[in-house]
């Protein structure tokens, strides 16, 4: 399957987007559940802070995943691939980030559910350039 740079990026930064939004609902959540945080402002935090990264590591790791499936005809099949390599690259990173926390040790439920989380917006970012993936892909009618 050929992607085309739109199909790319469209799935990157839908992706990024659903991941900054989901950090900013916990956000809420926390600030409701605690009396304090950012609430709704954490979002444009999230987009501002969080695009480099998104875009050294993420970018990078959608071609990685996308290119030994490029002979593989099932896009599902692809919306698998990208959760489950997101979501274990989203939990190690979560993983080694929380590491360097106080207390030294590492709660492994935050990773695991960061993680989640990032395989979860992979898969829908993935998901939905599916009609763009297949129009580009489909066989060219002879004019004969």
């Amino acid at each position: 399957m050929n992607y085309g740079l739109p199909a790319l990026l469209i799935g990157w930064f839908l992706t990024f987007f659903l991941f900054c939004l989901g950090l900013a609902v916990a956000s809420m959540v926390a600030e409701g559940l605690s009396g304090g945080g950012l609430g709704l402002y954490f979002l444009p935090i999230s987009l501002i802070y969080g695009f480099p990264a998104a875009a050294v590591v993420g970018l990078p790791l959608a071609l990685l995943v996308a290119w030994p499936l490029r002979r593989v005809r099932r896009q599902w099949i692809h919306v698998v691939a990208f959760a489950c390599a997101v979501g274990a690259a989203g939990a190690g990173m979560a993983a080694l980030l929380a590491s360097g926390a106080p207390g030294g040790g590492v709660d492994w439920q935050g990773p695991v559910i960061m993680g989640a989380w990032a395989g979860c917006c992979a898969a829908a970012g993935r998901a939905s350039v599916i009609r763009m993936v297949a129009a580009r892909n489909r066989p060219a009618v002879n004019s004969h």
